[in-house]
């Protein structure tokens, strides 16, 4: 599990600067888990692919959360420009962004991270691979990074 601070310069080309970098995420589809590396930058959050499995057993690949942290390392010095020159990769820009919810993990639910925008129409919701991921870390962390944007853990607003 990875929630790093990358200090630096940023340029206007959107090296990362002040970038944090939370690991081993994904999101459920129909269908399949994509697995992201979240790039959570001062101007935006970028969504990096990180692969996809199947919710099918048989098609479910072993390793996967290794895979995804490893990816993230390869991307978290490129630049935002570069990152999402990639049609897999996506981001929402900061103005769009209402709200950060986190949820902790339980023995029965996996850690959850809900991006909610203005207009509710790009909500993005993702879990943890760990059920004991903490995420107090990553919620001050983002309280600090983004002071226009309500970051709440277990339902409670963060300051």
């Amino acid at each position: 599990m990875t929630n790093q601070a990358i200090d630096g310069d940023d340029d206007s080309d959107g090296a990362p600067g002040d970038r944090i970098w939370a690991s081993q995420w994904y999101r459920i589809t129909p269908r399949s888990f994509v697995h992201v590396e979240l790039f959570f930058d001062p101007e935006r959050i970028i969504y990096a692919f990180a692969g996809e499995s199947y919710k099918s057993i048989l098609l479910r690949q072993d390793g996967r959360e290794q895979r995804a942290e490893e990816l993230g390392a390869q991307y978290r010095d490129r630049s935002a420009t570069e990152l999402l020159a990639d049609d897999r990769h996506e981001a929402t820009q900061l103005p769009d962004i209402d709200a950060i919810e986190l949820s902790s993990g339980s023995l029965l639910r996996k850690p959850e991270l809900t991006i909610q925008t203005v207009d509710n129409d790009r909500d993005r919701t993702f879990y943890h691979f760990s059920r004991r991921h903490d995420p107090t870390s990553l919620g001050e962390q983002l309280v600090e990074h983004y002071p226009s944007v309500t970051v709440t853990i277990d339902g409670e607003k963060m300051e």
